[in-house]
């Protein structure tokens, strides 16, 4: 399921969502996954949708991961998506 996209919301200066964003890029790249992500700040819609639930990784509007996500957590969310 390469080349499948994945959505990525933070917050500009959420120092989780900086951190799990560099965790994202990284694991999304080495799966060959397309990565797009958003700032809920900039996004009223996405604010009232994930604001206190930032950082959320989602696919095709499915939550992946959200909140205070580990690696490990990442990588098994990743690796049953291109299973």
């Amino acid at each position: 399921m390469t080349g499948e996209e994945l959505v990525f919301v933070g917050k500009a200066g959420c120092h989780l969502c900086l951190e799990r964003a560099e965790w994202v890029r990284a694991a999304a790249r080495s799966r060959g996954l397309r990565l797009v992500e958003l700032d809920a700040s900039l996004d009223p819609a996405l604010e009232r949708l994930y604001g206190r639930r930032v950082p959320v990784l989602l696919h095709r509007e499915r939550v992946l991961a959200e909140l205070d996500f580990g690696p490990d957590e990442l990588a098994s969310a990743l690796d049953r998506l291109i299973a």
